[in-house]
């Protein structure tokens, strides 16, 4: 599933470029959602970003887990 409220342009390294990501915040987050990057997950303190082609899970006890894609 895929819990994103909104959608903004950040500055991703990977690309070194503005891209869209999807935006949620972590409190909405709930275990077996998935969001594919580029997305971004806000926190008190914190973003997480996830890069396109990678992943991140929410586990069974509400951790993020990330799948960084493989880079050539």
């Amino acid at each position: 599933t895929s819990p994103a409220v909104e959608t903004r342009k950040i500055y991703s390294t990977l690309t070194r470029d503005l891209l869209e990501y999807r935006v949620v915040a972590r409190e909405r987050l709930r275990a077996g959602d998935i969001l594919a990057g580029p997305a971004a997950v806000e926190e008190a303190g914190t973003t997480t970003l996830i890069e396109p082609g990678d992943e991140l899970r929410v586990d069974g006890n509400a951790c993020l887990v990330i799948t960084v894609a493989r880079r050539v």
